[in-house]
């Protein structure tokens, strides 16, 4: 498995296609091949505001690394599982890919995108043996949404009362809903955003 770690993206489109097809090259040479890849790239909007009030450069700020990240990365692990002949690839989605949330539009727009992009691929390439599916993460206890927190004001008490489960979910959860999705338990399974917010999606 590979992971595609959190940060921002350079600002020259050539410079994280060149990075990505490096690191996905890099994999190849050292393994012989890339069975199941994991791209959890992602970082939140800089800041609170509504839409006519965000710029263009936070929008791109946050589209390059959660967006073109996703799609980059899997650019360069699908060619190499086609050329293998199958593979599985996980994307970090959000809630935000599937409900609106008003002040984050960059980020919600880009969480989106890594949805659409998950269903389009995994069309493309189910016929290839290769499953692509994502993951909608809620509130999990990261520094992210530690950092959402703050900038909203909200205690974790608060924020886990939108939750069915009524509580902040842990990393190791997500950890296990990625590897059941590239299990072989999750053989027929492609082209979905698994809801893993604790039941937000639910109602």
């Amino acid at each position: 498995m590979i992971g595609i770690h959190r940060g921002s993206m350079p600002r020259t489109p050539e410079k994280p296609e060149k990075g990505l097809r490096a690191f996905v090259g890099a994999c190849v040479r050292t393994y012989g091949r890339i069975d199941i890849a994991f791209n959890n790239a992602g970082i939140e909007s800089p800041r609170a505001a509504h839409l006519h009030e965000q710029t263009l450069q936070d929008f791109e700020q946050v589209w390059r690394t959660n967006a073109a990240g996703v799609f980059l990365a899997m650019k360069y692990e699908l060619a190499h599982m086609v050329e293998q002949r199958g593979g599985i690839i996980v994307n970090t989605a959000s809630i935000s890919a599937e409900v609106g949330f008003a002040t984050i539009s960059p980020y919600n727009a880009s969480k989106h995108a890594v949805a659409s992009l998950t269903k389009v691929a995994a069309l493309e390439y189910a016929d290839r043996n290769i499953r692509v599916n994502a993951l909608a993460p809620g509130a999990v206890d990261t520094p992210m949404l530690r950092r959402a927190a703050e900038a909203f004001g909200m205690t974790y008490e608060e924020i886990a009362r939108d939750y069915p489960i009524k509580r902040i979910v842990q990393p190791q959860e997500m950890a296990r809903v990625v590897m059941w999705l590239a299990s072989e338990d999750a053989s027929a399974v492609l082209g979905t955003d698994i809801d893993a917010s604790g039941g937000y999606l639910t109602g």
